[in-house]
């Protein structure tokens, strides 16, 4: 007992215990740290605290706003960038060829025409058709839908990613890719479409055409510019060519013949060629004017047996029904006020009809 007293007031004990009391109480600093630390930083650093990176500075006002894809493994490109045409070389062996798919400005829908050619007869008919945008289902809309299929597919896409981790290669696309990749072919939507316009149809002379062509979307997405052209084979055009403004949303669709009167009235009048009555002319809707959703830009062109004749480049308002000539001469299309507000959807995945499976373009 007074061995362990007197050890009380040794010098050497009491050093220890002041040591031991500095390393229980006072935090680490950066000049030292413990074994199980992985920095040097210092706690509460700027480095610890920052959870998500800064946000983007905002874009310059007046560089060009283009709207970056927001489907997985589609990439969209301004549709109205030329002169409406349609390609029907193929028509005959193919008995059915389709306009491109344009995508609506708000994204909720896309509008395509379909012809179709009776080797009977040799005529060819239109059909316009619209199909909403179906979204992906969620992970739990997905096991409820279709356990089966989504379970194998995620089963897949987990394998690919360990393909790739190890250094291996996969074309298979992901859930998302295989989605909007059926969404985007109009085959496989055939229970969404809906049917806007048809023509041809009721038309019995052999070898008639009817084409359909669309050209733009208004600024606001509700209205639809429609290039429609009939006539004969071997023949040539009916009569002028017109245009429609269809309504995807409601059904509607209004064919317009007014600016063809003021064409004709305007030409008649000045004398310098023969009356458009007795020669086969032609409108071309080039798109609408840009930010409206009423007025459209149309130029003309009259043919004859030797040379063609260009009749103007008009604005036509679709509302009131007015129309304007902007210049008797071809006027470069990069001068006109013409919008693109449409989208050209261009998949980048497909189904391999010879197996069943998706995968990439350009994949073997």
């Amino acid at each position: 007992m007074l061995y362990s007293c007197r050890n009380l007031f040794n010098p050497l004990l009491w050093l220890l215990l002041i040591l031991w009391g500095v390393i229980a109480f006072c935090p680490p600093t950066h000049a030292w740290s413990w074994p199980f630390q992985t920095t040097n930083a210092p706690r509460n650093s700027p480095a610890d605290l920052q959870l998500s990176p800064p946000p983007p500075a905002p874009p310059d006002s007046d560089a060009p706003q283009v709207a970056s894809p927001t489907y997985p493994g589609i990439s969209l490109e301004p549709y109205n960038t030329g002169r409406p045409m349609l390609n029907l070389s193929q028509l005959t062996k193919q008995k059915q060829v389709r306009s491109p798919i344009m995508l609506s400005p708000q994204r909720d829908g896309y509008l395509f025409a379909e012809h179709s050619f009776f080797a009977e007869t040799r005529q060819t008919v239109a059909e316009l058709y619209w199909v909403p945008i179906q979204e992906q289902p969620s992970a739990q809309q997905q096991g409820q839908l279709a356990p089966t299929r989504y379970a194998i597919e995620a089963k897949q896409q987990k394998y690919n990613k360990k393909q790739r981790r190890w250094g291996g290669g996969s074309h298979q696309p992901s859930i998302a890719e295989q989605h909007y990749g059926s969404v985007f072919d109009p085959d496989r939507q055939r229970r969404f479409r809906k049917r806007l316009y048809r023509v041809g149809y009721g038309d019995n002379r052999l070898k008639a055409f009817h084409t359909l062509v669309p050209v733009d979307f208004s600024a606001n997405g509700e209205a639809v510019l429609v290039h429609y052209r009939t006539g004969v084979y071997n023949t040539g055009l009916k009569s002028t060519s017109s245009f429609l403004i269809v309504r995807p949303h409601t059904g509607q669709v209004t064919r317009y013949n007014e600016l063809q009167s003021a064409i004709r009235s305007y030409w008649d009048a000045q004398g310098i060629m023969a009356p458009l009555d007795t020669v086969a002319w032609e409108l071309f809707p080039l798109g609408w004017v840009q930010g409206s959703n009423r007025d459209i830009i149309v130029d003309a062109w009259a043919y004859d047996t030797k040379e063609r004749q260009y009749l103007g480049v008009w604005r036509f308002d679709s509302q009131s029904e007015q129309s304007q000539l902007l210049s008797p001469t071809e006027v470069p299309r990069e001068q006109l006020p013409l919008a693109q507000n449409g989208w050209r959807v261009s998949p980048k995945v497909m189904l391999d009809p010879s197996t069943g499976q998706w995968r990439r373009l350009g994949a073997r």
